[in-house]
């Protein structure tokens, strides 16, 4: 599969664009949403890629910092930003080298997200997805950045939450990007059937009010690359707002409508069905994204 992916980002078909990757030297950019479910399954493919195709990745890491924190950390002696700054310059991006251990070219380049005491649990998820948006300026001038470098930029691939943030990008500077599905492809594939009139999200919003007697209630049939849904599969409603839908939809459209391709975390044993559906991009299965058990630890609690 990340054959096939390569033969996209070389932007020609056929044998000639498998000769063309092999003498050309790609240099990814990888945009994670800052979350442990979403950095290591890109950490993942990014080795992969690394490994057997030789690429070379500046794997961006975004920390987060809640801007109480960010106060009581600030000293006038240390000259740091006061709480109300926004994300890190362009300017304070901070590099590190490749770890000489893992023999991979995976360089690090790190942004800070300054973000605002949540208020809730669903306020904490919303400043986070929207939060990250912001950081769009900071990551074109890193781009920038690494288009000087050797080997130079040949492409993005962002998580498809952060879409927002790096797609224009990719466009404007005629990177082809790979977006990254962290999950199921199910769960993506259900946004995918709202968006083309499957079901309505006024239907959603009926149920979700009396979700927990209602989990066991068929919720939509015949839905092409999916089971039969019942209530209790539909994504959790956080606030009340139902701001993880309209999210994902727009971040899900604007992919489906300009990204070079899809990649999952998935494979085609577990979600033949799913993966079959057409997505408008390209889309491919490269999981699972995990990394092995080794040989001597244990599966034993009681033993650890």
């Amino acid at each position: 599969m990340l054959r096939r992916i390569l033969i996209y980002l070389g932007g020609k078909g056929g044998r000639q664009a498998m000769e063309d990757t092999k003498c050309r030297q790609h240099h990814a950019l990888a945009v994670p949403l800052p979350g442990q479910g979403h950095i290591n399954p890109l950490m993942r493919l990014c080795k992969r890629l690394a490994a057997e195709h030789d690429f070379t990745i500046t794997f961006l890491d975004i920390h987060r910092h809640h801007e109480e924190a960010a106060a009581a950390e600030s000293s006038p002696a240390a000259h740091q930003e006061p709480s109300s700054a926004p994300a890190a310059a362009a300017h304070d991006v901070e590099f590190s080298p490749p770890d000489p251990a893992q023999k991979l070219d995976i360089r690090r380049a790190r942004l800070s997200l300054y973000l605002p005491p949540p208020s809730s649990p669903a306020a904490r998820l919303e400043g986070l997805f929207e939060g990250v948006q912001t950081l769009a300026p900071q990551i074109e001038q890193l781009l920038l950045r690494l288009q000087q470098q050797h080997p130079p930029i040949t492409c993005l691939i962002s998580d498809l939450f952060v879409t927002a943030a790096t797609q224009h990008l990719a466009d404007k500077l005629q990177l082809p990007r790979v977006a990254l599905i962290p999950c199921s492809h199910s769960i993506i594939l259900h946004f995918h059937h709202l968006l083309e009139g499957g079901f309505s999200l006024e239907e959603v919003m009926k149920v979700s009010i009396q979700r927990e007697l209602l989990r066991e209630n068929v919720f939509k049939e015949g839905l092409q690359g999916l089971p039969t849904l019942k209530v209790d599969d539909l994504m959790e409603n956080f606030g009340g707002d139902f701001f993880m839908y309209t999210f994902t939809c727009k971040a899900l459209e604007e992919t489906k409508n300009k990204a070079h391709a899809f990649v999952v975390n998935s494979f085609e044993e577990i979600e033949g069905n799913a993966l079959k559906v057409n997505m408008k991009a390209p889309l491919y299965a490269v999981g699972p994204l995990v990394e092995p058990l080794e040989k001597e630890a244990s599966t034993s609690l009681l033993e650890e």
